[in-house]
């Protein structure tokens, strides 16, 4: 049966983003800079290194011991591992789109849109890392990794 804290724990993440990216619709100066081209585009680097990261770091859980694998944060971590892979590389591909194609666009309004898309998986991504490296150092102090 799963419990507050489950949906709390998957939903948070989630909730915060759309929050933030409706607030950039909203009120467009708010969470958007001066050019963000630029921040988008150094994205592309950071998510394409976390995701080779998160691919390590998948690896090391996978070869762990088997006291890792019978504990229940084991499952948790796998789960988060491969959300936030898929959301990194959905935000590394994103950024390229944005940096290649989006920019050209001079509507502005369209041009919110499509920066507040940028800022939902964003924050979602740095979120769920957070919440990951969490779970990833309870078991390192637990001497399970």
């Amino acid at each position: 049966m799963k419990t507050d804290k489950y949906y709390l724990e998957i939903l948070h993440a989630p909730f915060i983003a759309l929050l933030a990216g409706v607030l950039n619709l909203v009120f467009p100066n708010l969470l958007s800079c001066k050019d963000p081209t630029l921040i988008i585009s150094k994205s592309v680097d950071i998510s394409f290194i976390l995701f080779g990261f998160l691919l390590t770091v998948l690896a090391l859980i996978i070869q762990s011991t088997k006291e890792i694998k019978d504990g229940n944060l084991y499952s948790r971590l796998i789960d988060y591992n491969k959300r936030i892979v898929y959301l990194s590389i959905s935000l590394g591909f994103y950024s390229l789109l944005y940096s290649s194609l989006f920019d050209k666009i001079s509507l502005l309004k369209s041009k919110e849109w499509f920066v507040s898309i940028y800022i939902l998986l964003f924050i979602w991504i740095i979120l769920d890392t957070l919440h990951f490296i969490t779970i990833f150092y309870k078991l390192a102090k637990d001497g399970r990794i």
